[in-house]
């Protein structure tokens, strides 16, 4: 549905010129393709009549829902132009039941305000209400319904999974960011997600362990877990994939080599030190000297 100031790219002024021409001239077209038996008897106009009948008759209900302007332009939140994608239900239905804001499909945003295909907490401010109602589909609304219904029985421990733990609460609890914790999820190739549990989830708890000392005990109240044990089965798995994927290549000497190590991980005051081929240097440890000392380390 088009209200009026909405803005549309040319794609979709011919699309929408195309439709309105087909809802006046559908039943003179009608008549003169049943005229022609030739044209009555092919599949492929039969068949793209079809498609643009039902897309034409779709019930659409208008709700006093805020929602976005309708673009595909640029981006709905920060009007870029460039490095866009199109904005997927996930994100769009985060959008609805975080903020109240209705996006119409269809809507792209920059990448970088996604991740895993919804958006990161912080950037769902910077979405505009452009209209205080908004045309759904009977399907649309149903959704919606649906993924409040999910939200209000969703637990910490869910929001962790899905991603829709806020950065904030993130570094709070790890001391990472989503960004890091996705690089560090990555690296982990030996672990696999479960039907119970993703990588992700258990790797927050391991590291929300590895950050508070708290016991199973808390961390489980905390998180809303099932049992104590499943913090301990979590951190075995992060601990045994850490030894087999991580460690071999980024730990130790044999994950470097000897120029690098020498270039890139001395300290300034060792390369002046051993770097120093002119000067001859004395240096003097007067520590353990006792100074004309007694046996118990007095004058």
């Amino acid at each position: 549905m088009i209200v009026i100031n909405d803005i549309l790219c040319s794609k979709c002024r011919i699309f929408q010129y195309k439709k309105e021409k087909l809802d006046v001239d559908f039943s003179t077209s009608e008549n003169e393709i049943d005229q022609s038996q030739s044209t009555s008897d092919d599949p492929t106009i039969n068949i793209q009549l079809k498609l643009e009948v039902e897309e034409s008759s779709i019930e659409r209900i208008n709700v006093p829902i805020q929602r976005t302007v309708s673009i595909h332009k640029y981006c709905c939140l920060c009007s870029a132009t460039t490095n866009l994608s199109v904005i997927l239900e996930e994100a769009r239905m985060q959008s609805y039941t975080k903020i109240k804001i209705h996006i119409p499909a269809g809507n792209r945003c920059c990448r970088h305000h996604l991740i895993k295909n919804r958006f990161y907490n912080e950037d769902l401010g910077l979405l505009k209400v452009y209209s205080n109602s908004s045309s759904l589909s009977a399907s649309e609304l149903t959704k919606m319904m649906e993924s409040l219904s999910i939200k209000c029985d969703s637990s910490l421990y869910d929001n962790i999974g899905d991603y829709s733990l806020s950065e904030k609460q993130l570094v709070v609890f790890t001391g990472l960011t989503w960004e890091n914790i996705i690089f560090l999820r990555d690296m982990l190739t030996s672990m696999r997600n479960r039907q119970t549990r993703t990588i992700t989830q258990a790797l927050v708890v391991f590291l929300f362990k590895l950050r508070t000392g708290n016991s199973n005990k808390i961390l489980t109240s905390i998180l809303q877990l099932e049992n104590e044990q499943l913090v301990s089965e979590y951190s075995s798995a992060i601990i045994k994939s850490f030894q087999e994927d991580v460690l071999p290549s980024r730990f130790g000497l044999s994950s470097s080599i000897r120029i690098d190590l020498i270039q890139n991980r001395t300290t300034e005051i060792a390369k002046t030190l051993f770097d120093n081929h002119q000067n001859l240097m004395l240096i003097c440890d007067g520590t353990y000297s006792r100074h004309q000392k007694s046996m118990n380390n007095e004058y």
